[in-house]
C-alpha cells in the first residue's frame, strides 16, 4: 500500500471504480433496451436477516477495495440499508460512492421505498417506489415502470433473495428459479431470474469454509450484468462471494465477504 496524500487519492480512485462499476449500474443503452411492460412475476414468504454489518472485499480485474454494507431494521418494521466504499485509511469518504436503499419490510419481504446513488457527498440518481400509485418514478430520467409486487432495487435484492431462501430452504435444489423485478437509479427496470446451479464450499468471513448455494442470473442485454452469488445457510443465507459481469466487455466485479458483525 502506498502512503502519502497522491497515494491515498490513487487508492481511493481505485476502490471508487472496483464498487462503481458498471456491472452494479445500468446506462442509456440498459433503458433503451428494456421492455416497456414487465411480465407479472411470483412472489415468496421471506424471512429477512437481523440488523446486520457486512464488510466485502470489492475488486473490478486489478483494481481491490472493499464495501461496507449495512441493514437496519426498526421495531415498526422500517429498513436502512446502506453499501460504503472505501479506501486507505485517511481516504476522503466523499469521493467514494454511496447507495443507500430505504423502506419497510410487507407482507413480500424488502419494499424499498427510495434507491439512490451519491458522488462527492451529492445524491445524482434516484428511483422512488410511490405504492400510493403503483408506480416506480425516477429523480431525473422522466420514465416511469409499474410498481410490481415484491420489486427491489440495485441493493435491496440481495437481501430478499437471502430473505427467501431463509424462509424457504426447500427452494435450494438444482433447477430451481426464483424472480423479482429489479429497479435502478437511471430509468431501468426489468425481471431478474436466478436458477440455482449447485452447493459448494466458498471462503467465508475469517477464512473460514462455508457452504454455499451458487445461483445465476443471464442476462438478455448487453449492458446489463449477467450475475453469479453464493448464499451460505449459516449466514442468513446472505451472499458470502458475488460477481456482475457485463457480456459485451466480459468486465466483472467481485465481491467477497470477509466479516459480519451485528450492531
Amino acid at each position: 500500500m502506498g502512503t502519502g496524500t497522491v497515494a491515498h487519492e490513487e487508492r481511493t480512485t481505485t476502490v471508487a471504480r472496483a464498487v462503481e462499476s458498471p456491472a452494479f449500474e445500468a446506462d442509456a443503452a440498459v433503458v433503451a433496451a428494456m421492455q416497456p411492460s414487465p411480465p407479472a412475476l411470483p412472489t415468496y414468504r421471506t424471512a429477512p436477516p437481523p440488523s446486520l454489518d457486512l464488510l466485502y472485499e470489492a475488486r473490478r480485474g486489478t483494481d481491490l477495495g472493499q464495501a461496507r454494507i449495512t441493514w437496519r431494521i426498526d421495531a415498526e418494521g422500517h429498513y436502512a440499508l446502506e453499501m460504503q466504499g472505501s479506501g486507505a485509511p485517511g481516504a476522503p469518504a466523499a469521493l467514494t460512492p454511496h447507495w443507500t436503499s430505504r423502506g419497510r419490510l410487507d407482507a413480500d419481504g424488502v419494499a424499498p421505498e427510495r434507491f439512490a446513488v451519491s458522488r462527492r457527498g451529492r445524491e445524482r440518481h434516484a428511483a422512488n417506489f410511490r405504492r400510493d400509485v403503483g408506480i416506480v418514478s425516477f429523480a431525473g430520467p422522466a420514465a416511469t415502470w409499474p410498481l410490481a409486487a415484491g420489486a427491489q432495487d440495485r441493493l435491496s435484492w440481495m437481501v430478499q433473495l437471502a430473505a427467501v431462501f431463509q424462509a424457504d430452504p426447500k427452494l435450494a435444489v438444482a433447477g430451481t428459479q426464483v424472480s423479482m423485478m429489479v429497479v435502478g437509479a437511471h430509468g431501468d427496470a426489468g425481471p431478474w431470474t436466478f436458477t440455482v446451479q449447485r452447493q459448494m464450499v466458498v471462503e467465508g468471513p475469517g477464512g473460514v469454509a462455508v457452504p454455499a448455494w451458487q445461483l445465476h442470473r443471464d442476462s438478455a442485454h448487453a449492458h446489463d450484468p449477467q450475475v453469479q452469488v453464493w448464499l451460505a445457510p449459516s449466514l442468513h443465507h446472505l451472499p458470502v462471494r458475488l460477481r456482475l459481469t457485463l457480456p459485451r466487455s466480459g468486465e466483472s466485479t467481485e465481491m467477497h465477504l470477509r466479516a459480519l458483525q451485528t450492531p
